[in-house]
């Protein structure tokens, strides 16, 4: 089976995460509640979804699987990266990695 890596926001990080993935040769599902997001990585992503990542129902209907590896890149909303870890956890999700928010020491 191949390896698959779900990305759930896609900011600048997101959006070049899917597309080097997608460089490799990897099936990538990209999520964002933001359409024009969603179109930026639509013909190189496997499955490109326009919905909120927060949303539990939602994530449980994509089918995601016990191996995938799920990246949560939701920028600066610490809130909202907490509460997808969390369905995640639930979900008996193994491999989740979260781009944390960085404060500038200057």
């Amino acid at each position: 089976m191949k390896k698959r890596v779900v990305v759930v926001g896609l900011g600048i990080f997101g959006i070049n995460l899917v597309k080097e993935l997608c460089a490799s040769d990897v099936e990538v599902i990209a999520i964002d509640k933001a359409k024009e997001a969603v179109q930026q990585v639509r013909d190189c992503a496997t499955k490109a979804i326009v919905a909120d990542g927060t949303d539990q129902e939602l994530m449980n209907s994509i089918g995601l699987r016990e191996d995938d590896i799920v990246v949560v890149s939701f920028g600066e909303d610490l809130a909202a990266s907490t509460l997808i870890t969390l369905h995640l956890k639930q979900m008996k999700i193994k491999n989740i990695i979260v781009k944390a928010p960085t404060r500038s020491t200057s």
